[in-house]
C-alpha cells in the first residue's frame, strides 16, 4: 500500500530546492488529489481535454511558470505535469 503522505512529504521537501522564486507546496484538493501551491503565483488556464479551468501556478524562475496534480487512485498514482 502506498504511503501517500510519505510521498507527498518526500515531493515537497526534494522540489522546493528547485523553486527559488516561490515556495513550493503540495495541498490537498479534495479526495486522494494534491496540488501544488506557492506564494508567488499567477492564474492561467488549463486546457485540458477542453475544460478551460482557471488554475493557480507557481512561479518556477524568469518567465516560466509550473503546475501540478497529483492524484491517488486505488494502487496508481497519477501525476500531472504543465509548464507555461
Amino acid at each position: 500500500m502506498l504511503d501517500k503522505a510519505y510521498i507527498i512529504t518526500e515531493i515537497n521537501r526534494t522540489c522546493r530546492l528547485f523553486f527559488t522564486e516561490s515556495t513550493f507546496v503540495f495541498q490537498p484538493k479534495g479526495t486522494n488529489r494534491f496540488v501544488v501551491f506557492g506564494d508567488n503565483n499567477s492564474k492561467a488556464i488549463n486546457n485540458y481535454n477542453n475544460s478551460l479551468e482557471e488554475i493557480s501556478v507557481v512561479k518556477w524562475f524568469n518567465d516560466v511558470w509550473f503546475y501540478s496534480v497529483i492524484r491517488f487512485e486505488d494502487s496508481n498514482t497519477f501525476i500531472s505535469i504543465s509548464i507555461f
